[in-house]
């Protein structure tokens, strides 16, 4: 699912937005920045709102900030403005076509200015929805009040720099009316958050409310609310935009040249058995039968992270420099059917900083320092920690991760409901890691330090007392079974519920 980042500079303008969020999820960037992820009901991207703070230098910092981590596919300003028309009155929103940086210039000796403008325009693709959520008043309804009336929504220029303006004779609004005579409104910050967009390709979008008009008379105006009302407006204009935000897929390798894809085979046939799962009796497709659905491309093997040496394929112990399982550690792998072609080192040096994003937002790591790498063509995301959670990807395509299981001094716990928790996560994080999907996976899991571990509720450590193994053998659910890959976005509680049984009947019926 892409990621539209919404920014704005002060805490009204945050608040304005966050109501009209769902399910948000916290992310801080490593520079202190903190980023609410959640979704607006019907839409089709997740939203990382972010507080910029005022001016242009801080939107575009803090920009930079939000495409380091979400390699977003759009982003919005939203806050309130000025308004510099007359027609423009106060909580109307104004979708701006083009944004003046209009403090560059040069002063002659005599005093006259000859301004020497940096203007960015918006982005066509955002525009032109944005016309379209401005034909229908639908977007008023989120409204926190039924205003008198429908406050109108226009399509101008608007002018940004590090000044507040509250005059209309000064010689900034002089400048202003003589250099800059198309803008609108005039506010701080969009002009530094374009200009990073521009830089780097993300596609911006400026959505103002007008809370005063530039008089003077600007306290008299935020007195009477108007920077929360005009604020309210704008972000419902802005969350209605980025509901019906649709983004095309990103580009991947075409079917000519040496990087070209061979055509993926249809899978095999075999019986088909429906396995319902524990919580609410939902139900996935199952596919019996070998692993291997393409015969010139099989399916990879799985990379256990506590993998013997023996195996032809290092395991992710060995990847990350560490020999034997030290930890009792819970692993998922999906395995991709047929195996597809391997993924691109370019698109590899990319993964590690997505799959953090990944993790956090669907909650996989404690708040604990990490370290991000690429290792013998696997990308991955690791805590720094003697009991660590991770998250990798290789270029056989297998999706990974992982998670220490809950313990006290008696050993560690094998809980069902922890587990389906666990499994949900790694699942849906997994899910979204933006890479061509695959026709089935093989999902396995497994723990291979198992000499101290019982089965048990978390909510019962610490513990007096643990019936444990005598020995320690490793649990390795078959990798025979494969499902379709939509099932992981589309079911992942009956998925991880099933796993979740899978492990546990393997774990019950141990040689001790």
């Amino acid at each position: 699912m892409p990621t539209v980042v919404v920014l704005t500079a002060l805490n009204l303008e945050l608040r304005a937005v966050g109501r009209l969020l769902t399910d948000t999820k916290e992310f801080i960037h490593r520079s202190g920045t903190i980023f609410q992820v959640g979704t607006v009901p019907g839409g089709r991207c997740k939203v990382a709102l972010g507080l910029a703070g005022e001016g242009n230098l801080a939107a575009a910092v803090v920009t930079g900030h939000a495409q380091e981590l979400f390699d977003p596919a759009a982003l919005l300003f939203v806050g309130v403005a000025g308004a510099l028309k007359p027609e423009l009155r106060l909580g109307d929103v104004v979708v701006a076509t083009k944004v003046h940086a209009y403090q560059g210039g040069k002063i002659e000796a005599d005093g006259t200015f000859s301004a020497r403008p940096n203007t960015f325009t918006a982005s066509h693709l955002l525009a032109q929805r944005a016309n379209h959520v401005a034909v229908s008043d639908n977007w008023a309804k989120a409204l926190p009040a039924a205003p008198n009336r429908v406050p109108e929504v226009f399509f101008k220029p608007v002018a940004a720099g590090d000044v507040v303006l509250n005059s209309t004779t000064s010689p900034l609004a002089q400048q202003l009316r003589h250099h800059y005579n198309d803008a609108a409104a005039i506010e701080m910050e969009s002009a530094g958050a374009a200009h990073a967009g521009h830089v780097s390709g993300l596609p911006t979008l400026t959505i103002r409310g007008i809370s005063d008009h530039a008089d003077g008379d600007k306290q008299l105006a935020d007195a009477d609310g108007s920077q929360q009302r005009a604020a309210a407006h704008a972000a419902a204009f802005a969350m209605a935009l980025v509901a019906e935000l649709v983004f095309p897929d990103r580009p991947r390798p075409t079917s000519s040249g040496p990087m070209a894809a061979e055509p993926t085979a249809a899978p095999a046939a075999g019986p088909i058995m429906n396995v319902h799962a524990a919580s609410g009796g939902s139900a996935f497709a199952v596919q019996q039968g070998t692993m291997t659905v393409n015969d010139s491309r099989p399916a990879p093997e799985p990379r256990w992270r506590t993998a013997p040496v023996a195996l032809t394929a290092p395991g992710l112990a060995q990847i990350l420099g560490r020999t034997g399982p030290s930890v009792e550690l819970v692993e998922l792998h999906l395995l991709p059917v047929p195996a597809p072609e391997p993924v691109e080192f370019r698109r590899l040096e990319d993964l590690p900083g997505e799959l953090l994003v990944h993790a956090l937002t669907d909650r996989l790591f404690p708040d604990q320092p990490v370290r991000t790498s690429v290792i013998a063509e696997t990308a991955l995301v690791e805590t720094l920690d003697r009991r660590p959670y991770g998250i990798a990807v290789d270029r056989a395509g297998r999706r990974s991760a992982w998670a220490p299981l809950p313990h006290d001094q008696l050993g560690a716990v094998v809980d069902p409901d922890h587990l389906r928790v666990t499994f949900e996560r790694m699942l849906t994080a997994l899910a979204t890691v933006d890479l061509p999907r695959p026709q089935r996976v093989v999902p396995v899991v497994g723990v291979e330090r198992t000499l101290m571990v019982s089965e048990g509720q978390v909510g019962d450590l610490p513990r007096r007392s643990a019936r444990v193994a005598m020995r320690d053998t490793p649990l390795f659910t078959p990798g025979t079974e494969s499902v379709g890959f939509e099932v992981l976005a589309e079911d992942p509680v009956g998925l991880a519920s099933e796993l979740t049984a899978r492990l546990l009947h393997l774990f019950r019926h141990r040689p001790h």
